[in-house]
């Protein structure tokens, strides 16, 4: 038999591979045709979910460990999301420890602008947010018209729910 020429090799590849384009990603055909993976651009590692935590003040512990439970649970990374780099170096400095023993990826923006607006425009632009902490009542936006894009969980201190439901129950 005879040897065939390196030209026939490749024809008879690409004829064995015609339909891998149909089926294949970028990546699995690059390896089926022998090619370099590294020839191939490099998909970025799919970014997990993340719990945004709002400080427009001081989180209370509460707020702040529902925020890091929540991360440990659903294997999310936490995003404190603030107005002033003062008000996340002081969280950091007064509960680092606390970041550090819950061994969660944390990140830390800052907003500008006015309060409601600018904080619902980002947590629009950005979708790997999962849903919202905030820590106090009044913490809370008021203006009905805008509805935040992610659910929002509002933690209150066991003291202030007990203060809450007796005003509920005669409300009631």
């Amino acid at each position: 038999m005879k040897p065939l020429t390196q030209a026939l090799k490749k024809m008879l590849s690409a004829l064995a591979a015609a339909d891998a384009g149909e089926m294949l990603g970028r990546r699995a055909k690059a390896r089926h045709l022998g090619g370099d993976a590294a020839q191939a651009p490099a998909a970025a590692a799919p970014k997990r979910k993340q719990v945004a935590l709002w400080l427009s003040e001081m989180p209370t512990q509460a707020a702040l460990t529902y925020a890091l439970s929540s991360c440990q649970r659903m294997d999310m990374d936490l995003l404190i999301l603030h107005t002033g780099k003062l008000r996340a170096q002081a969280l950091l400095a007064a509960h680092g420890n606390t970041f550090e023993s819950a061994n969660v990826h944390l990140d830390i923006h800052a907003i500008e602008g006015a309060e409601q607006e600018a904080l619902y425009a980002y947590i629009e632009r950005h979708s790997r947010i999962a849903f919202l902490v905030m820590g106090s009542p009044n913490q809370a936006m008021t203006a009905q018209a805008a509805l935040p894009p992610v659910p929002m969980v509002m933690v209150t201190p066991a003291e202030a729910e007990a203060d809450i439901a007796p005003r509920q129950a005669a409300a009631a």
